[in-house]
């Protein structure tokens, strides 16, 4: 599946509840969980403009950092993926960069 939007957080570890509200709003948007605090999804821009809305209403009591990728259409026409496998990492020269260009992240 291609996501047009990806979030991503950074809560500690120590902060069980508050990381669980931060997925709860994602999750209620309908953003699929990728990784433990990674989730994407495909959202209107209304959809988006009112999501963070509500995380920023979140008034944790440490730091916090969630940040929205936004992708345009060229990076949806040509992703890049890269695989790794656990017994040999892959050497810098083998990996497909990514262009920053082609992203737009809204950081709060």
């Amino acid at each position: 599946m291609t996501y047009k939007q990806i979030v991503v957080y950074d809560v500690p570890t120590m902060h069980k509840k508050l990381r669980k509200k931060i997925a709860d709003i994602l999750e209620d948007y309908g953003l699929e969980r990728l990784q433990y605090s990674v989730f994407g999804g495909n959202l209107s821009n209304e959809e988006v403009e009112n999501m963070v809305i509500l995380l920023k209403k979140i008034k944790p009591e440490t730091k916090v950092d969630i940040r929205l990728f936004l992708l345009r259409k060229s990076t949806l026409d040509c992703p890049s993926f890269i695989t790794v496998s656990e017994a040999s990492p892959p050497h810098p020269s083998n990996t497909t960069s990514l262009h920053k260009e082609n992203q737009d992240v809204l950081l709060f």
